[in-house]
This record gives structure tokens, C-alpha cells and sequence, in this order.
């Protein structure tokens, strides 16, 4: 009698715990997964932070939190994970009522670029073990990665370059908007500099002077059609660290940068272009620009923002333009932008066993080493 008491009693409780378990397992259960930075740069740690609370008194003796993330990152722990097109993780849990776990997950990111993760799927069991209950939770959480910035020597020498002729210029130039006086006109002078007023009240032809001007500007143009077959995408992903590491050293040294490519997100829109800035937060700026890229456009395309960006030329701006791509249609329009006085300058990533057969005096070569790509 006492043992068929044992089981009625038995069966009455696992049908009120399935009853619960199958109404309650989710009520006051919240789990997140946030990233702790917002961006972050390639080679450098980060967090994930899993916090999983359970509101109820109802016990979650078996639950499993699985989520993917980008293959790129390189967790500190990777018992709990497999990694194939992305990485997969289950991390298991035993939870009691009104217990919250706290998880801080460390990562490293490999490649540059932004990823989500956007949602985390939920697997639980009752207390007897005999039923799974399962849902999918959203969340909304994002990091960049920056490309990564050179320090080698030979580039930071090509830097130094670069700002040196560009200081030597800036001094040659006059601001147009920082007026100081007139004098006579001599034949030296352009027809635009001539005061018409001041001329007719003494009978003589006479210029403005102007201060020099008190702004450098810069304007960055990416182009990420390599033109070339063998490894085009790591040496797309030069062009973009090089980028990056131009534009720190601009801004480092306060001078006011834009960015503009050929670039496409991950959805297949243009990327377009940035405003002008020179702070570290702009900076910030053109590196999420920079890690948002996820396609290219060709070099048409990069043309055609050459001479847009160049219509709009102020005669005080220098241009940076970072290419792999060397043919004949990109070179003669440079050519005609040095030979007119234009402040123009070239970065050109190319491989040893090609070598680069274009050049000028406006070009500064990075070569890269087929063998160790």
C-alpha cells in the first residue's frame, strides 16, 4: 500500500512540476550577451559580457545559452564552442530562483570589419530531466573592429614625407579668407586678386593680400579595386590599413581629414564620404567608416569620385589617394593634378614579383611580399 502511495504521490508531483516547468520555465528569465566596448582594434582584447537572471522561485537546474559570433574572434575560453562558417557556443547553466550568473567572455578579433550578434537561442529542461523547452531571445549588440595601424619604420619615414612637403606648401599658400592689406599689381599676380575699388580710386591696378591660410585640409580617397588576381583581398585589406594608419597620422598632427571610397557595406550600399575633422573622435569616425566596409566598388567608380572631389577643389587642399591599382587612366589624371601645382600624393601597396612599374615623384611605395601573404 505504502508503495503505491510512493507512486501515486510521484506521479502527482512530476505532473505538477511538467505543469509548471511547461508555463514557467521562461517567466522572469532574462539573458543578455553585450559587448563591453564599442569598438575596438584588430589583435586587441575584448569582453562579452553573458548575464543570464532567473526572477522567479521556480529552479532552472539545466539551461544552455547558445549563440553564434564571427569566426574572426578568438575566445579565451573555447571548451563550450565549435567553429566552422561562424563560431557556435553553448554555455550551460544551473540556475536557482532569483539567482542571476554573470559570465565575462574574453575575446580577441583577428580581422577588421563590424559584427552583431543578434540573437541568442534558449534551451532548458525540467527538474526530472524528461522535458526541453526552448526559445529564441533577440538582442541587438555590435562592435567595430578598426583596421590595424602601421608603426614599422618605413612607414612612419613616408609619413613624415608626406607632412613635411605638406608643411613646406601650406606655408606657400594664402588664405583667401583672412584679408590684410593691398598693393600695387605687379605681372606676377592673377587677375582674381585684383580690389576693382581700390583700383579705380587711385587710378592704379591693385591686389589684395591675404595671410596665409590657417587650416591644412586633406582629403583621403580610397579606391578598393586592386586590379589584381593573385591575393586582390589581402592586399584590398592593406589599402585599408593604410588608410587608417595615414589618416592617425593626420589628424595626430591636426590636420583636418575627409575620407572617400569605392567601398560598399555589407548590405551592397556606397559607403560615400565623411566631413572634414581633425580630433580623436573623428578619427573614431573614419575607422568605423573604414571597418564597415564589406565590398568594393571598381575603379570607374573611383574615377569618377577623383573628379568630383577635385571639382570641388579649394586650391588649399592636398589629396591622399590610397590604390593598388596603377593603370593609365588613374595616373594621367594625377599626372595633370601635379603638373598644375596640386598638392598629390599616392600610397601604392604592390607585391615583390610584380613589381610596380609606374614612376613619380607624387608616388610612395609600400612593397609586400608575395611569399609571406
Amino acid at each position: 500500500m505504502q508503495i503505491i502511495i510512493a507512486i501515486i504521490i510521484a506521479i502527482i508531483v512530476y505532473s505538477l512540476q511538467n505543469r509548471l516547468y511547461r508555463k514557467m520555465w521562461d517567466k522572469g528569465l532574462k539573458i543578455s550577451a553585450e559587448f563591453n566596448e564599442a569598438y575596438m582594434e584588430v589583435e586587441e582584447k575584448a569582453t562579452l559580457t553573458l548575464v543570464v537572471s532567473n526572477a522567479k522561485k521556480l529552479p532552472l537546474p539545466v539551461l544552455h545559452v547558445k549563440f553564434s559570433a564571427p569566426r574572426y574572434f578568438i575566445f579565451d575560453d573555447t571548451m563550450n564552442a565549435s567553429v566552422t562558417d561562424l563560431y557556435y557556443r553553448n554555455d550551460a547553466f544551473s540556475v536557482m530562483g532569483g539567482q542571476k550568473i554573470t559570465r565575462v567572455l574574453g575575446f580577441t578579433a583577428t580581422k577588421r570589419g563590424y559584427y552583431e550578434i543578434s540573437g541568442i537561442n534558449v534551451i532548458a529542461k525540467n527538474f526530472f530531466m524528461t522535458q526541453t523547452y526552448a526559445k529564441t531571445l533577440h538582442t541587438g549588440t555590435s562592435i567595430y573592429v578598426f583596421p590595424k595601424k602601421y608603426k614599422d619604420v618605413p612607414f612612419v619615414n613616408m609619413a613624415r614625407e608626406i607632412l613635411g612637403d605638406m608643411e613646406v606648401r601650406h606655408r606657400l599658400i594664402e588664405d583667401p579668407y583672412t584679408f590684410r592689406g593691398i598693393r600695387e599689381y605687379s605681372t606676377q599676380d592673377g587677375m582674381n586678386r585684383i580690389n576693382w575699388k581700390a583700383s579705380a580710386k587711385t587710378g592704379k591696378l591693385m591686389v589684395n593680400l591675404y595671410n596665409q591660410t590657417s587650416e591644412q585640409k586633406v582629403k583621403l580617397l580610397l579606391n578598393l579595386d586592386t586590379n589584381i588576381m593573385v591575393k586582390s583581398d589581402y592586399i584590398r585589406e592593406l589599402c585599408i590599413e593604410l588608410t587608417s594608419s595615414i589618416g592617425f597620422e593626420m589628424t595626430k598632427n591636426g590636420i583636418s581629414v575627409m575620407l572617400a571610397s569605392n567601398g560598399e557595406d555589407t548590405k551592397g550600399n556606397s559607403m560615400g564620404k565623411t566631413e572634414y575633422g581633425a580630433s580623436q573622435n573623428h578619427m573614431i569616425e573614419l575607422d568605423k567608416y573604414l571597418a564597415g566596409i564589406g565590398g568594393q566598388g571598381d575603379a570607374l567608380e573611383f574615377l569618377q569620385i577623383l573628379d568630383h572631389e577635385f571639382d570641388d577643389d579649394d586650391g588649399y587642399t592636398s589629396y591622399i589617394i590610397i590604390s593598388a591599382y596603377c593603370k593609365a587612366d588613374l595616373i594621367d589624371r594625377l599626372d595633370y593634378m601635379w603638373q598644375n601645382g596640386i598638392s598629390v600624393y599616392m600610397i601604392v601597396p604592390y607585391y615583390d614579383q610584380y613589381g610596380l612599374e609606374v614612376d613619380r615623384p607624387y608616388i610612395h611605395a609600400r612593397e609586400v611580399i608575395l611569399n609571406d601573404t
